[in-house]
């Protein structure tokens, strides 16, 4: 599924599982205990609380900056 409440759809999928091998031909993401703390995944699964938190001071409820990519890179390998 993907999905983006209230802005509609996003090409982020929500609900997939990350596991030690989770790799798909686009994008390859770490392993859980290689994630930074800061970005937490409810069991072991993607969802929009792994990068947004409604108490965070970022911009867009971001559970840390995104500047320069550090949090997409927190789970995706580049």
């Amino acid at each position: 599924m993907s999905m983006s409440p209230g802005l509609g759809p996003t090409d982020h999928p929500i609900g997939v599982l990350v596991s030690a091998n989770s790799t798909r031909e686009d994008c390859t993401i770490r392993t859980p205990h290689a994630i930074d703390p800061r970005v937490r995944l409810y069991n072991n699964a993607i969802g929009c609380g792994i990068c947004h938190n409604v108490y965070s001071d970022q911009g867009d409820l971001l559970v840390t900056s995104n500047q320069r990519s550090v949090l997409c890179l927190s789970c995706h390998v580049q």
